[in-house]
């Protein structure tokens, strides 16, 4: 209905409209509330953006600023929102890849990534290939089904885990020239494998390691991407694209695997975090994040996200 509302009339009636939902969502849910205003916090203690403590002003802020971005997502996989919204930057290691040489490239649940996915063909020659969570993807392609948009573009894989199987398509896939998307900051549900501990705003918090692994085990270039909200009425696109190399030659024996590994999910998370320093409400992750936050506290179902 939401959608409709803003395919007939525009994006006001439709912010109008989603105002009164985004406060019931706000007043009962206390959990979102908490997770919300633990981000914002942390962000503003590590580096001041508000004059002060973050309430429930600035946790409907960014709550409308997840909910802006559903929209976008929505318009960009329709065609609705093009390239000139965005403006890109750091790019050069893609523009001067030979056609056969792929990469592993690190997302996030920060902005709207489906935008540079939607336009991506007009950037690169090569094959994207994107991995998603299976419960994840699932719900997400499911509100795409519904609204009648189909993602034909692009690659989606859906997977749990990455098997041998998966493996090997990867492999043929990145030697052929292909970039695998994988999202790097959320460690899958119940998993206590396959992550590494960084420092995000100060804070220790969990990365997981999968997208950083099939790098160094495919041998090919590890880099990653942000997506983050322009400041308004200056002129800009509406979003920044940024990329970055973590590493280009990925060498590690099993001795030096671990270390490796954390080492390039810091470089990830202290280049993820100087994008969240310049637009705090572009962070979508709504669970408990941060590897100090009590074990027993209920984690917010991620999918919220997708």
């Amino acid at each position: 209905m939401l959608l409709w509302i803003e395919k007939t009339a525009g994006r006001l009636p439709f912010t109008c409209v989603l105002g009164p939902v985004l406060l019931f969502y706000w007043l009962s849910d206390a959990r979102l509330r908490r997770v919300s205003l633990d981000w914002l916090s942390s962000v503003n203690r590590y580096q001041p953006f508000l004059e002060k403590k973050p309430g429930w002003i600035e946790g409907l802020r960014h709550l409308a600023r997840f909910a802006d971005t559903i929209l976008d997502k929505f318009l960009a996989s329709t065609g609705r929102l093009q390239s000139d919204a965005l403006s890109v930057e750091n790019d050069a290691s893609f523009r001067h890849d030979p056609s056969d040489r792929g990469a592993v490239v690190l997302t996030s649940h920060v902005g709207c990534q489906e935008l540079l996915s939607a336009v991506s063909g007009q950037f690169t020659r090569h094959e994207i290939v994107v991995l998603q969570h299976t419960a994840h993807a699932k719900n997400f392609h499911t509100l795409l089904n519904k609204a009648g948009i189909h993602r034909s573009a692009i690659h989606w894989i859906e997977v749990s885990t990455i098997t041998p199987a998966t493996a090997m398509d990867l492999a043929e896939r990145v030697e052929a020239g292909a970039y695998i998307i994988i999202a790097g900051d959320r460690v899958p549900v119940g998993s206590q494998k396959g992550r590494t501990t960084v420092t995000l705003m100060g804070r220790p918090a969990y990365l997981p390691t999968g997208g950083a692994l099939l790098a160094l085990l495919l041998h090919c270039p590890l880099r990653m991407m942000t997506t983050t909200r322009n400041p308004p009425g200056k002129g800009l696109p509406r979003y920044r694209v940024r990329f970055e190399s973590i590493d280009e030659s990925p060498s590690a024996d099993r001795k030096e695997r671990a270390q490796w590994l954390q080492k390039a999910m810091q470089t990830y998370a202290s280049a993820l975090e100087k994008e969240l320093l310049r637009s705090p409400y572009d962070w979508f992750n709504f669970f408990d994040f941060w590897a100090d936050t009590d074990p027993t506290a209920h984690r917010a179902d991620q999918s919220v996200n997708q």
